[in-house]
């Protein structure tokens, strides 16, 4: 399994140093529309629901609009959060068991250092028959850039080091999924690219929404990488992939054993077309 890192401490001193925590509305704009279609197929209503993720106004809101949600935000600034919302950086939920059915975890699970056990936790809070949906980035995010710091490691030093840490793979996490009673899981993968003009531009990216914490200590330092690195780095990166950044984005489903009959969700059932978003 890959080695893991917890992003929340990174969000922590974010909200510590009063920096909000955001992500680009294209990316909150995909995260609306697959979150209703996956929903729309479910056909399911739902009482209760616990949210657990940044804190993505829209999306929130709009499971708001379902019914009752406790939002649990995991990064970010008090200015940032509406009425109710609970900032919360721990290990352990402080909720309560069978209390919810639908649990939506976005861009969480690979920011703790055991993804297993908020899993487990995840599960433990669902009632019978409750629906558990994630979005998390897959094993092949961040290819190019990963390729581009082996390359400038083996021009500068003659070897290679692990610049960022790796993230799980779907094979991984739906086997987590499954040790840790799911029923019915699917991880659908859905792969994207982002265009970058420059490095800088990139990891102001990753700065904003606090996503900087599976880099490794040796890089994470003033200006984030050494001049000469930097610059061997990104000119392979420009040279090779035109300043392209792939995302894997890996859409987590699975069920709460219960007696009413489910309908699995297809892998591939809940893409959304994005015109000007990722190619």
């Amino acid at each position: 399994m890959a080695p893991r890192v917890a992003l929340s401490l990174v969000r922590r001193q974010a909200n510590r140093q009063g920096r909000p925590i955001e992500y680009p509305a294209e990316f909150e704009d995909y995260f609306l529309e697959e979150l209703q279609a996956r929903l729309l197929l479910v056909k399911k209503p739902f009482s209760n629901i616990l949210y657990h993720g940044p804190p993505l106004k829209r999306v929130i809101q709009y499971l708001e609009g379902l019914y009752k949600v406790d939002v649990f935000v995991n990064g970010g600034h008090a200015s940032q959060f509406l009425s109710g919302w609970r900032a919360h950086y721990g290990e352990v939920l402080p909720i309560k068991q069978r209390n919810y059915d639908l649990v939506v975890s976005m861009m969480h699970m690979h920011a703790v250092p055991e993804p297993e056990v908020l899993m487990l936790q995840y599960h433990a809070a669902l009632k019978p028959d409750g629906l558990f949906l994630s979005v998390m980035p897959g094993d092949n995010t961040l290819n190019e850039i990963k390729d581009a710091a082996l390359l400038a490691d083996i021009a500068l030093f003659s070897g290679a080091k692990i610049r960022i840490i790796p993230f799980l793979s779907a094979v991984e996490i739906a086997q987590i999924m499954q040790q840790r009673g799911f029923i019915l899981p699917v991880v659908d993968i859905d792969r994207k690219k982002i265009n970058y003009l420059n490095l800088n531009s990139f990891w102001q990216d990753l700065k904003d929404m606090g996503e900087q914490g599976f880099l490794n200590k040796d890089i994470k330092k003033e200006g984030l990488l050494p001049d000469q690195f930097k610059k061997i780095m990104e000119r392979v990166w420009l040279e090779k992939y035109k300043g392209d950044v792939s995302v894997d984005i890996l859409w987590l489903q699975g069920w709460t054993p219960g007696n009413m009959p489910v309908k699995q969700l297809k892998p591939g059932q809940g893409e959304q077309s994005l015109k000007d978003f990722l190619k």
